[in-house]
């Protein structure tokens, strides 16, 4: 009896420290596929998350059980293990499984997303590509008809003289340069695209005229007394020209298309190098 009462205290005590290890395991495992922003968002991240809980939620069943002392033996009067014992191991065994092939599937879907992510890139700045600007734009330009949205074209002073005075390195630095400045700048909801050469375009979500204007002239503000580092402990100073223009929609049918949006963006930056550059220049309302 004192062999066999060890052994079953052993048995507890080892049922404890596996199950509640498992539920440890697999509620770790719920809680990062439901909170990371990324897997979440994936096909199979409902599935691993419900397999998760249900796993969490049996060993810890199994764990309270061993504690309490409730556990089922297994011997030589007893021999067939209950179906409770035999519906938990099989649970984990499934966890285990499907943990791993969720595994694999949400890290061949998040390397298709950054691939795709990173053809939409620009290989310079980082920024998004014109044409993925402009497919992202249109999809917040029809979903923001009760709020307001600007456009801002930001293009870099003399950027020729950059060039030609310095190299086509020293340009490239300064691009990668205005481009961080620009994002440092923005709000997380708005988003900036590379329009070509050293224009950049920038959306701001939910900017009426006053804030579009704020912004323009803290960028131009923010360039002139910034410099560019460059390799072997040099500077440049560089400046930029902003152009802006805001569409106000009040709930009803923007007045304007995105792409006439953007030229009258343009208009006011064409305004603003005639004003004699490092300025901003804000276009009237439409008509």
């Amino acid at each position: 009896p004192t062999a066999e009462a060890g052994s079953a205290t052993l048995r507890c005590r080892s049922a404890i420290t596996v199950s509640s290890a498992i539920a440890c395991v697999a509620l770790a495992y719920m809680w990062q596929i439901a909170s990371h922003p990324v897997t979440r968002s994936l096909p199979a991240a409902r599935f691993s998350a419900a397999v998760g809980a249900l796993t969490a939620a049996t060993f810890t069943w199994r764990t309270w059980v061993a504690i309490t002392g409730q556990l089922p033996s297994i011997n030589a009067s007893n021999p067939a293990p209950s179906p409770a014992h035999t519906s938990s191991l099989l649970l984990g065994a499934l966890f285990l499984a499907a943990a791993s092939i969720s595994f694999f599937s949400m890290a061949h879907e998040m390397r298709r997303r950054e691939t795709e992510n990173s053809a939409r890139r620009d290989g310079l700045t980082g920024v998004l590509t014109r044409a993925a600007f402009f497919e992202s734009a249109e999809a917040l330009f029809r979903q923001t008809l009760r709020r307001p949205v600007a456009i801002a074209m930001v293009d870099l002073d003399h950027f020729k003289n950059v060039n030609d005075r310095h190299g086509h390195a020293a340009g490239d630095h300064a691009l990668a340069h205005m481009a961080k400045l620009i994002a440092s700048t923005m709000r997380s909801s708005d988003f900036i695209g590379r329009y070509g050469g050293e224009e950049f375009v920038v959306l701001l979500h939910d900017c009426d005229a006053d804030t579009a204007r704020r912004f323009g002239e803290r960028l131009v503000d923010l360039a002139n007394r910034t410099r560019v580092r460059m390799p072997g402990n040099q500077t440049l100073h560089c400046t930029l020209s902003v152009g802006l223009a805001c569409l106000s929609t009040n709930g009803a049918e923007p007045a304007e298309t995105l792409d006439a949006l953007v030229a009258r963006a343009d208009r006011a930056l064409y305004r603003a190098k005639a004003q004699g550059r490092n300025c901003a220049a804000l276009a009237g309302m439409a008509g």
